[in-house]
């Protein structure tokens, strides 16, 4: 049987329920360790 691909959902929200910042500019919410976790996993992706 065909192994499946592993699916990762990084998801983040602020407390007030906003994604993004004052006109809808970028927010960084995530903390330092969730964005190395994230590019470990990305480094680890194969790309097409």
């Amino acid at each position: 049987m065909p192994s499946r691909p592993a699916v990762h959902v990084n998801m983040a929200m602020s407390l007030n329920g906003y994604i993004s910042g004052p006109g809808g500019r970028r927010a960084n919410i995530s903390s330092d360790e969730d964005w190395k976790r994230v590019m470990q996993l990305r480094g680890g992706a194969l790309m097409p």
